[in-house]
């Protein structure tokens, strides 16, 4: 009696082959998927974080000069040139007091303050708008921070705008 040898094919076939070849390319499709999602994720995080800073910056400044300076400034007088109170939207700009304030209205005041921005503060514009609270002797100032326009901020930043306010009381003495 004759034995046949049976040679197994230890090769892959081209469908085999085939088949990896859509699963390793659905695996790295999904991974990519899931990093631009992050890479999304991370930068509108950065963006918001920066448009509500910037947003606290005139917060502070404000609510820093009291309840008698504000309703001054909504009179028109007092102003502070870096931080325009008239609701329509500026661009953020670098600022450097250094010497003395631009305080309108008043005296200038030594000052040795320069406000250090990452370079993407500038593809933002602010609003800052103060308003009477009927009442009781408060004032609400209100601050707005969007991206500019085709910039690269209004593209990776989900929101349209961020909106911060605070009451600044009259304190009798």
């Amino acid at each position: 009696m004759i034995y046949k040898k049976s040679r197994k094919k230890s090769a892959l076939t081209m469908i085999e082959i085939l088949i990896a070849m859509f699963i390793l390319g659905l695996t790295l499709l999904s991974f990519l998927r899931v990093t631009q999602s992050s890479r999304q994720g991370a930068m509108d995080a950065y963006y918001e974080f920066l448009a509500q800073s910037l947003a606290s910056e005139a917060l502070e400044v404000f609510r820093g000069m009291g309840y008698k300076w504000l309703t001054n400034c909504m009179n028109g007088t007092g102003a502070i040139k870096e931080f325009p109170a008239d609701g329509q939207f500026h661009d953020v700009e670098d600022i450097n007091l250094a010497g003395t304030s631009n305080i309108s209205g008043g005296s200038n005041i030594p000052s040795t303050v320069k406000l250090d921005r990452p370079a993407e503060a500038s593809l933002f514009q602010r609003s800052i708008e103060l308003k009477p609270v009927g009442g009781i002797n408060a004032v609400k100032i209100e601050v707005r921070i969007r991206p500019k326009t085709m910039s690269n901020v209004a593209v990776w930043l989900s929101r349209s705008e961020i909106k911060m306010s605070a009451l600044v009381f009259e304190i009798k003495p």
